[in-house]
């Protein structure tokens, strides 16, 4: 009797385990907040519902499948709870797909989480966390879920991220249990102990630090053909110049696998009013590679570290977003300057069009009010008529910009093909 009963509060206390797991659907909602109408999220995207971005790729259809219009959604218009409740299955049920190819399968807590992170990050974002995806396939949760808040992803989504590393770092060891319990469970009891979280003395300068003083162009070029897909992940980049040693080594790198004392750039201070839970030093220097990349795409390549620097201070909370950087740079002008900065306040580069077409303060114009649009037409065409008058003004001669041709010519400025002639265009 004594044994049947201690079964039973086991199972019982598996059961409230289980039950205390949000579905991703939940955590997704929390996170993103409902608004039946169109608005433009903080990365300049127009968004509608649980955070579905309209200027995404395929987003058309989709808002048709549930039937919407979608000229008039994306113009201002709203979708009912039950659109928007469909539209968010339908993502959900992609980000789960897409979280069980790279993570395997998890226990449900688990894969709510991943399915949350994949939604948010998207499938290429979330595969860029390669140590974490490791740490995760290991079931070693503590050190996942460190690692999860080390990343620039945790600092930009804040109590999101705070939220699913928690639930990481709880692990499987009330779920996988119950969801095993017919089967011989003995590896399961006692749980296996998390790693601990790697600590100061264990973190590896990666190669690629701005300070060009200490690494040379072509180490920081190697570097960036064999590990730039590693974005703002750290575990990344410390591995990936681990298995790339001899190349890096052979292209002068000085720091390939070396210890990064205080002392080393790539070090940086994190204010406590940005990330609280984060460690005092934080190694930086694939954020600073990744700006470095972005600078360059604005045409800002040839800008030295101290500048790099300043315009990171400044502007890092732009991420991505090209047209926020420009304007950022615009308004920090004087300090950017200051820092060294010798192109703060201009514009990247854009090609003229064609002969015939639309001048390159036209452009530049269309471009600064517009540029958040990607390659998305649609974007492009309401943004153009919604700032028509400014865009006469700048002395475009049509209120529809051609959105393909101003596409193309962004393109070829992110391919560093800014300058040119319109005959190449």
């Amino acid at each position: 009797m004594a044994r049947a009963l201690t079964a039973f509060v086991a199972l019982a206390a598996l059961l409230a385990g289980a039950q205390a797991c949000s579905s991703a659907m939940d955590l997704i909602k929390q996170a993103e907040g409902y608004r039946s109408c169109e608005y433009m999220d903080t990365t300049g995207h127009r968004t509608i519902c649980y955070g579905f971005n309209l200027d995404a790729w395929g987003a058309s259809s989709k808002v048709a499948a549930v039937g919407g219009d979608f000229q008039k959604v994306y113009n201002g218009g709203c979708l009912s709870q039950s659109q928007c409740d469909s539209l968010l299955a339908g993502a959900v049920s992609s980000a789960a797909s897409a979280a069980r190819g790279i993570f395997g399968s998890q226990c449900s807590c688990i894969e709510a989480v991943l399915t949350d992170m994949t939604y948010n990050l998207g499938s290429a974002g979330i595969s860029s966390f390669t140590t974490f995806i490791s740490l995760i396939k290991q079931g070693k949760w503590s050190a996942a879920a460190s690692d999860a808040r080390g990343t620039l992803w945790c600092s930009q989504v804040g109590s999101r991220c705070s939220r699913d590393a928690s639930i990481i770092a709880g692990g499987c060891s009330g779920v996988e249990a119950e969801e095993h319990f017919g089967d011989s469970h003995d590896d399961l009891w006692p749980p296996e102990e998390d790693a601990a979280a790697p600590g100061e003395d264990d973190l590896v300068a990666p190669v690629v630090s701005l300070d060009f003083d200490r690494e040379s162009a072509k180490c920081i070029a190697e570097a960036k053909k064999l590990c730039g897909h590693c974005g703002f992940n750290k575990g990344c980049w410390e591995s990936c110049a681990s298995a790339h040693e001899s190349q890096l080594k052979a292209a002068g790198c000085k720091t390939v696998s070396a210890e990064a004392p205080d002392s080393v750039p790539g070090y940086i201070t994190v204010p406590t009013h940005i990330v609280d839970s984060t460690p005092t030093h934080v190694v930086d220097a694939e954020e600073e590679a990744a700006t470095a990349e972005l600078f360059a795409e604005l045409g800002l390549g040839g800008e030295p570290a101290s500048c790099v620097k300043e315009a990171k201070k400044l502007c890092g909370h732009c991420g991505f977003n090209k047209g926020c950087w420009e304007s950022c740079a615009q308004e920090h002008e004087s300090a950017l300057k200051a820092a060294g900065c010798t192109t703060a306040g201009e514009p990247a580069e854009i090609a003229e069009i064609d002969e015939g077409g639309e001048p390159a303060s036209c452009v530049k114009e269309a471009k600064k009010l517009c540029g958040h649009c990607g390659l998305n037409k649609g974007c492009w065409e309401s943004c153009a008529k919604d700032h028509e008058s400014q865009l006469k003004a700048a002395g475009c001669k049509s209120a529809d910009v051609d959105a393909d041709e101003v596409a193309a010519a962004n393109l070829f400025a992110e391919l560093g093909l800014g300058g040119e002639p319109a005959s190449c265009v």
